[in-house]
């Protein structure tokens, strides 16, 4: 029984600090764009939206389904949407930029801008 709750302790122990790091995030929110790509970032009713906006053809792609990666200074947003994921890169110390970047379903990089927002 003693050797059952220490393993219980450790495992607390090492979790706690990943849990705290995650909710740290800061869930940057706005609209970013270069000349071709625009993105809309909002935290709304407990969840996290992405929209991937192509300003040549107004195609669009809508997600909320949301994983957090990184630390406190880069932050890492990844969404996935049929097979393909987006993440965001986002740096409390640079606020008016992300990073965005698109992977094809089998892993190869597809996109990889700098977005600005007008803040």
């Amino acid at each position: 029984m003693k050797l059952e709750s220490i393993a219980l302790v450790t495992i607390i122990g090492f979790a706690t600090p990943a849990v705290a790091a995650i909710q740290n995030f800061d869930y940057p929110s706005g609209y970013y764009r270069d000349n071709t790509w625009a993105v809309q970032l909002r935290f709304n009713e407990g969840e996290y939206n992405f929209q991937r906006i192509h300003l040549q053809t107004n195609q669009s792609i809508f997600s909320t389904d949301v994983t957090k990666s990184g630390d406190k200074n880069r932050q890492v947003y990844t969404w996935k949407k049929d097979g393909y994921s987006y993440k965001v890169s986002y740096r409390p110390k640079q606020p008016n930029i992300i990073r965005l970047e698109i992977y094809h379903p089998n892993g190869q990089p597809i996109l990889n801008r700098l977005l600005y927002s007008n803040r």
